[in-house]
C-alpha cells in the first residue's frame, strides 16, 4: 500500500455537499495530485450520504454514524454528498491514497 498522500477533514453541516465543499479551512478543494481513493472516518455526529445524483437530507441517504468508516474512490469523492442528521455537525476525517479503491480496502 502507497503512503498517504494527504490528510483531509471536512465539516458535514445542516448544507448537503461533497467533502470538498466542506473542507475546512487549509485542506484540499478538490483530489490531490496521485490520489486515487480516500479512506475515513467519520465522527462526532451522524451523518447521511448519496453519490447518485441527488442531495440527501436529513432523513433520506444512506446514515453513517460515528466511529463508521468510509472508503472512496477519487470520482465518488466529487460525486457523493453529506448532510448532518440532527443538530450537531458530523466530521470526516482521512487520508488519500494513491492506491486504487479496491487495493486500499481491508488494509487499513
Amino acid at each position: 500500500m502507497g503512503d498517504p498522500i494527504a490528510y483531509h477533514v471536512a465539516t458535514i453541516t445542516d448544507t448537503a455537499g461533497t467533502i470538498f465543499d466542506r473542507a475546512e479551512s487549509g485542506f484540499n478543494t478538490s483530489p490531490p495530485s496521485m490520489a486515487n481513493s480516500f479512506a475515513g472516518r467519520i465522527t462526532t455526529a451522524e451523518i447521511r450520504a448519496r453519490g447518485d445524483g441527488t442531495s440527501p437530507t436529513a432523513s433520506v441517504g444512506i446514515t453513517m454514524k460515528t466511529d463508521d468508516q468510509i472508503y472512496l474512490s477519487v470520482t465518488e469523492t466529487k460525486a457523493t454528498e453529506f448532510i448532518r442528521t440532527g443538530s450537531t455537525s458530523g466530521v470526516i476525517e482521512g487520508h488519500f491514497y494513491p492506491d486504487l479503491l479496491h487495493e486500499l480496502r481491508g488494509r487499513l
